[in-house]
């Protein structure tokens, strides 16, 4: 797996960075691109949105970027199926994705 990780993540970040990673291999991919924050680290940059996220996921340049965006969805062609893969097997572990602007998003805990 490609993903960058810039913070570390315990507890319950890092089972929604670890299901992110499963769901993703199971889908044939490497994450390549991507870049994850722990909520903490990522408010501690002053960060105006995903202030209350286990993790945020920078996507901007990621070649799975349309697991996380549905704007990237629209935008590289390549439908919708990625996008709701991953919002019901994150609901599945009482997780959401949350796009929190074009190029990043945050997960939360559903409840």
């Amino acid at each position: 797996m490609k993903i960058e990780l810039k913070s570390e993540v315990a507890g319950r970040a890092k089972e929604a960075y670890d299901k992110i990673v499963s769901i993703l291999e199971s889908e044939g991919c490497e994450g390549s691109g991507l870049i994850v924050y722990s909520g903490e680290d990522w408010t501690a940059r002053g960060e105006r949105y995903g202030e209350d996220a286990l993790i945020v996921i920078i996507h901007e340049e990621g070649d799975d970027c349309h697991y996380f965006s549905m704007d990237a969805c629209y935008n590289t062609g390549r439908g919708y199926d990625g996008y709701e893969t991953m919002f019901a097997a994150l609901r599945e572990s009482d997780l959401m994705n949350e796009q929190i602007n074009s190029w990043s998003s945050a997960v939360h805990d559903l409840y």
